[in-house]
């Protein structure tokens, strides 16, 4: 009897939470895929199997590490599945990068797991949220938006994250979004929050949870923003009852319920592309059947979500990978966890359970999205166009139009006409445009007087400067020219230098410049031109 050489892969998931991940979702998934790896791909030398661990009911960092270390050194497995949330995925990929064993996650979308030098053997199958930036990017392209408002939920994890990374990859793309942040658990109005983001944008990104959502839309309609001149988006990456990301639908079955479902005609929503194919719809059925047999969890009416068929996709290219490196004789390669996901799961594309899966040559999936709109006559959300793993940007569905409110039939302006705050002078009534003419011609008068006399008081300065520094008094001594006196002089001049004592002084009588002056020596041998003596002389 032939005894297979069995490859172990661990698993580590959470388990009973509220999320769409957890292992009594997912299991059923990794069970169908490892069957179908060993049913299809592997022949009887060979088998795949899981050793599932769970690491508790909420994303935590201690223990996921802990339990891939067991998983590693007592139970020799040869990759890991999961974990899913961030905080957990963190450490457990850190130490496979260690090991130098594979880790493939059905989540993981956070930006930092990007970053392949610190988890160098990470896979991840779902979608990041950095490529977000991108989906939200074909729209304002599409519809020529430049001007942006981003309001989120710093006190709501998902949403906090969500903001943050659309903020920072937006910037990438060259456009500045004006961000609004506001703390949830203690806002019980979203008023100003809208008021403001209405002074820089028309098209308002909202990353919140479902129930603020409706609440913001609601008021939003209160304030008269449902007229055909806004745009609001929103994420939802697919339907999900729990409180992850909660209920984004705008009935509640209250009173307000006709309210909300008009104020959301004026809402786009980001979704993940959802599979429709019959493969997928039999697939979800074999899911909900294993999950109530095999893990005691009924689905109900809940969706089996993209999340789940990503973990699937995540054995079924592990097995895919094995399959091929066996056949090609290359098992020693199977132990080298980095040279194996570069050489046979990145960079390359398959049929999985999510349809075509693109993945790049970063080890993360090239995911597919989808723009939705709301039908104002049913109320249901409907495809309007796909952002498409290997193609992308908007790619509008035919047939299928955007419903604008207010009667539009575009898409609203960039900037409406009036300005963001209705200040364009052209749209103010006649009698505010008059008091503004009266209050530009006040001014404009006011600041020409003003300058007058500015101008006036400088030319006087001006000149006083320049009539003081005239020396044209100073006579040079080859100026003076000495006369000769006569007798009529004498007695003319005598009397001219008649003193207070009526003592009579002699001097010589000389021509300066044409007029006949006297001529007196004094002690001074030198006289200083400062201020204060020109000063003196101008007085004279």
């Amino acid at each position: 009897m032939n005894v297979s050489l069995v490859f172990k892969i661990g698993v580590i998931l959470i388990s009973n939470s509220y999320s769409p991940y957890d292992m009594e979702k997912s299991g059923p998934a990794i069970d169908m895929a490892v069957d179908r790896v060993n049913r299809q791909y592997l022949n009887d030398s060979y088998r795949l199997e899981t050793v599932k661990i769970i690491h508790g009911s909420v994303c935590d960092a201690t223990r996921a590490p802990g339990i891939a270390a067991d998983l590693y050194h007592r139970d020799h497995v040869v990759g890991l599945i999961g974990p899913a949330c961030t905080y957990a995925l963190e450490a457990s990929a850190s130490l496979a990068g260690y090991w130098n064993i594979p880790i493939i996650t059905g989540l993981g979308d956070g930006g930092q797991f990007k970053n392949k030098t610190i988890y160098p053997t990470l896979t991840r199958m779902a979608y990041c949220q950095c490529r977000l930036r991108k989906v939200f990017g074909s729209v304002f392209s599409e519809f020529s938006w430049t001007k942006i408002a981003l309001i989120y939920d710093r006190s709501h994890l998902h949403s906090s994250v969500l903001g943050e990374t659309l903020d920072v990859g937006l910037r990438k793309g060259n456009i500045y979004p004006h961000v609004v942040q506001f703390y949830g658990s203690q806002q019980s109005s979203y008023k100003d929050l809208l008021k403001e983001a209405s002074e820089h944008a028309r098209v308002i990104v909202l990353s919140v949870s479902g129930d603020t959502v409706r609440a913001m839309m609601l008021e939003a309609l209160d304030l008269g923003y449902i007229n055909g001149d806004y745009t609001f988006m929103d994420v939802e990456l697919f339907e999900f009852d729990g409180d992850y990301w909660g209920n984004h639908s705008w009935s509640r079955g209250d009173d307000r319920d006709q309210d909300a479902k008009r104020a959301f005609e004026a809402l786009l929503r980001v979704a993940l592309y959802e599979p429709n194919s019959e493969e997928f719809q039999n697939f979800s059925d074999e899911v909900k059947l294993r999950a109530e047999r095999d893990y005691n969890y009924t689905f109900g009416d809940e969706k089996v979500n993209f999340f789940i068929g990503a973990f699937y996709d995540s054995v079924l290219l592990y097995g895919l990978s094995l399959n091929r490196s066996l056949t090609a004789g290359n098992a020693a390669l199977i132990k080298d966890g980095y040279n194996f996901i570069r050489r046979e799961m990145w960079n390359r594309t398959f049929v999985g359970i999510t349809e075509d899966v693109f993945m790049d040559k970063n080890g993360d999936r090239d995911t597919s999205y989808s723009v939705l709109d709301m039908d104002p006559v049913s109320g249901k959300f409907r495809v309007v166009s796909n952002y498409w793993g290997d193609k992308p940007g908007f790619n509008a569905v035919p047939g299928v139009s955007i419903h604008w409110p207010g009667g539009r039939t575009s898409p609203p302006p960039d900037v409406p006409p009036c300005g963001f705050k209705n200040d364009n002078p052209l749209c103010q009534p006649e009698e505010k445009l008059l008091s503004l003419a009266t209050t530009v011609t006040i001014v404009v008068l006011a600041l020409c007087l003003f300058f007058t006399v500015v101008g006036f008081l400088i030319y006087k300065k001006m000149k006083y400067e320049n009539e003081l520094s005239n020396v044209s008094w100073l006579v040079k001594q080859d100026e003076i020219l000495p006369m000769k006196v006569t007798n009529k002089m004498s007695s003319a001049s005598l009397k001219s230098i008649k003193t207070q004592s009526e003592k009579q002084i002699y001097t010589a009588i000389a021509s300066c410049r044409g007029t006949r002056v006297t001529v007196r020596n004094f002690e001074d041998r030198a006289v200083v031109l400062d201020r204060e003596f020109m000063t003196e002389i101008k007085q004279v």
